[in-house]
């Protein structure tokens, strides 16, 4: 089992939409709002195999106004072997 976390942020008077992938599959969705720099964060438990990949996709139809840095971020641990 491995925690994830994920966050996105847009810039002022721009939004982002982003799939969280597994192997090609999306298993959840985040979304940061056109106000003063909203954003948005998930933290959760996924089971891993040897292979598997998460990520973070751009959806089409947002802006292209992601604030990088320490803002925004995919970040896994190991948490325990099954």
């Amino acid at each position: 089992m491995y925690l994830i976390s994920t966050s996105v942020m847009s810039t002022p008077g721009h939004h982002i939409f982003c799939d969280i992938v597994k192997n090609g599959k999306t298993i959840s969705k985040l979304y940061g709002g056109t106000e003063d720099y909203q954003g948005d964060t998930q933290t959760f438990v996924i089971v891993l195999q040897s292979g598997d990949m998460v990520w973070v996709r751009h959806l089409a139809g947002s802006t292209n106004e992601l604030l990088s840095g320490y803002n925004s971020y995919l970040s896994g641990f190991l948490i325990s072997t099954l």
